[in-house]
């Protein structure tokens, strides 16, 4: 019985001892994660201003425009609004180009998109948009909407790509 007693004592210490080198000791030198190069030359912009954003656009697929002068932005003004049309929005294209996205086509309400922001890199410009998704808790009707967004975004010598992030919305 002394000698179980004696055991079982020595697994408990040995257990614990073995969680405290785990726990603070072995990895300790590690806690914190390096700042590579690439993640400290990257920054984030968000839109200027936001021109137009609806549910009900002509544009049935998932699209983007980069829009760099005034012709153009008649153009899409003309698209989405048709006529007679509200006045278009005046930009001063030195400094800033418009950007359009579409959602495309969706069963129902409750959906919307929206340019979260824009990345810089070395390289490269990335407009992170966000795509919103009703959620099964919110109270939608069976109208197709097809959401969009035109926004002012800073001008740029580098190329612009994008990122979608879908995200859901669950209404509580």
């Amino acid at each position: 019985m002394r000698d179980t007693l004696i055991l079982i004592g020595i697994t408990i210490v040995g257990l614990t001892v073995a969680g405290v080198f785990l726990l603070f000791g072995l990895n300790q030198k590690h806690a914190v994660a390096p700042t590579t190069t690439a993640q400290s030359e990257v920054s984030m912009q968000l839109p200027a201003r936001v021109l137009a954003s609806g549910t009900v656009a002509p544009i049935d697929s998932r699209v983007n425009y980069l829009i760099q002068n005034k012709s153009k932005l008649h153009q899409l003004w003309e698209l989405i609004y048709g006529t007679p049309m509200p006045a278009v929005p005046s930009v001063d294209f030195s400094k800033y180009d418009v950007a359009a996205v579409f959602a495309g086509l969706q069963p129902t309400t409750g959906y919307s998109i929206s340019i979260f922001g824009i990345k810089t890199t070395p390289k490269k410009e990335v407009a992170v948009i966000t795509i919103t998704r009703p959620g099964p808790a919110c109270a939608v009707t069976k109208k197709r909407t097809s959401p969009y967004a035109i926004v002012l975004i800073p001008n740029s010598p580098l190329p612009l790509t994008h990122t979608d992030v879908i995200k859901t919305d669950f209404c509580k």
